[in-house]
């Protein structure tokens, strides 16, 4: 039997189990109608647990190796359908007796393998990596894709400046009542919460810290990736904050990037002008108080500063085999070392007046983490302390340098602390931009958030115009923009984008000068 028969028979045995919704759960599946062709099975199809009144329908599914796909699933909580995606580990048997954890994870469109509408994560070579490497125990991984509602499903509270939003409970209870029950059914899966992952990105990582806080009975674990915990005026941190019962038997994976949050909304991108934005001061306000509620690193819960990583698909991609591992290793892995940074090396006694250190820890097997309680010490005290309890911050006393130095695990790591007279908050940036021929247009633009694009025009086609025209493949940009901050963008000319798939970024520390070329409109 050759590998194209074998995949076949496989399909259409795990057809007949869906159809059949034979299961241990005590779970019936009724109005079923089926029409096979060698690639896909056609279905009509309508789950009712026996445990609850909940249903799951879906219009037709298709298996594209270990890809499975619902299409058209429905819901009982008015919710819009949505398409599922079954990530299956290799050499699956519905008759075996194995069972697997399963992994819930939202914006299921642009989980697996190339494409997406904003790239991809690529959760399937994350994954089959960290199998061959025999690091986790092999998994079921369900994507479950966003609809035009993502917004109003992925947050738990109403915002009064979204319409419609609000609507998280609802789409939880979809994943607790209908999802969930019919995975558990059709599938060798092992339950509990100490079973059940659920991951997220963005509003997907709000939504995931909401579903596991509330919810702890179901999920077990949470992947909170760059996290808009700024929804609603912080209302869901603050349940956290203000929260003062025993501990939730909850593993934590909270991370974020810092380069994410220059999006110039009422928070501003580093509204205290010390290097960090309102992103990273949310994700490690939160990791610092399950911290002080008894999560321990690297144990339960595992805080991530991602160093020059922005918010999208790409470095999502970069972290989730980190979230995977510590979710499923095998074993804990040996520390390997640590590393101390600070968020500006430079600051003043005027202007910007301090900063914070991180110290970010390093394992074998590639994975690294950052410390939530730092143990920091500066090398003279003269010219500037470090308040621990204020998650490492620097305040500097005199002009000088000084040495900011950690300790861990053995271990020790320094960074070069510079103190000045007076720093000014503003640096000046000059870009040269060479480009295919304009035709004559007078201006080209850069679109982006944060810079020196305004907020009234983030992502807009027009964000910030062209300072000066060289030629017509020749522009010339000089702006101000905050120092120690960075923004993404792309450049445009006459409404339409330049082609590349990924967004630039943009950073610095001081006044600067950048070339870029521009390949094609």
């Amino acid at each position: 039997m050759n590998k194209l028969d074998k995949l076949l028979l496989s399909f259409f045995l795990f057809a007949f189990l869906l159809i059949s919704c034979a299961n241990t759960h005590d779970d019936v599946g009724d109005g079923v109608t089926t029409t096979s062709t060698s690639a896909s099975t056609t279905t009509t199809s309508t789950y009712v647990s026996t445990t609850t009144t909940t249903i799951l329908q879906f219009t037709s599914v298709t298996a594209n190796n270990r890809l499975i796909t619902y299409k058209n699933c429905t819901n009982n909580y008015n919710l819009l359908t949505r398409d599922i995606k079954v990530y299956l580990p290799a050499g699956y048997d519905p008759s075996g007796d194995a069972t697997y954890s399963v992994v819930y994870m939202h914006d299921g469109q642009n989980l697996f393998f190339a494409g997406g509408p904003f790239g991809s994560w690529r959760v399937e070579k994350a994954y089959d990596g960290l199998i061959a490497q025999d690091l986790i125990e092999p998994l079921i991984i369900v994507g479950i894709n966003n609809t035009n509602d993502r917004i109003p499903e992925y947050t738990p509270t109403l915002d009064s400046n979204f319409v419609g939003s609000g609507k998280g409970e609802s789409y939880v209870n979809f994943i607790i009542n209908n999802l969930i029950p019919f995975i558990n059914s059709n599938y060798k899966t092992k339950t509990g919460p100490e079973n059940t992952a659920i991951i997220g990105s963005s509003l997907g990582g709000l939504i995931s810290l909401y579903a596991s806080w509330n919810h702890p009975d179901v999920f077990g674990k949470a992947g909170c990736l760059s996290s808009s915990l700024w929804w609603d005026k912080n209302n869901l941190l603050n349940q956290v904050l203000a929260y003062t019962g025993s501990k939730k038997s909850v593993k934590y994976w909270i991370d974020c990037g810092t380069a994410e949050g220059n999006d110039g909304d009422d928070q501003e991108a580093d509204a205290d002008n010390d290097g960090r934005t309102y992103m990273i001061e949310d994700s490690r306000t939160l990791s610092y108080r399950l911290s002080s509620l008894g999560w321990q690193d690297n144990v339960d819960l595992c805080y991530k500063e991602d160093v020059g990583a922005a918010h999208n698909e790409a470095a999502w991609s970069g972290r989730i085999d980190d979230v995977l591992y510590f979710f499923f290793r095998k074993s804990a892995p040996a520390l390997t070392g640590i590393n101390t940074r600070l968020f500006a090396n430079k600051i003043g006694l005027t202007g910007i007046t301090k900063t914070y250190a991180s110290t970010d820890l390093k394992y074998e097997n590639d994975f690294s983490i950052t410390q939530v309680a730092t143990n920091l010490t500066v090398s003279d005290e003269t010219v500037a302390t470090v308040d621990n309890a204020l998650y490492g911050k620097i305040t500097p006393l005199k002009a000088g340098t000084a040495k900011v130095s950690a300790s861990y695990g053995g271990f020790t790591s320094e960074a070069d602390l510079e103190v000045v007279e007076d720093l000014p908050v503003m640096i000046r940036v000059f870009f040269n931009v060479t480009c295919p021929n304009t035709g004559g247009a007078a201006n080209i633009y850069i679109a982006g958030d944060g810079g020196p694009v305004p907020q009234d025009k983030i992502w807009n086609p027009s964000g910030f115009a062209s300072t000066a025209k060289i030629s017509s493949t020749n522009y010339h940009f000089l702006f101000n923009m905050k120092r120690n901050t960075s923004f993404s963008f792309k450049f445009t000319k006459n409404g339409s984008w330049e082609s590349r798939g990924s967004n630039r970024i943009f950073s610095s520390a001081e006044d600067a000068t950048a070339d870029f070329t521009v390949t094609s409109w």
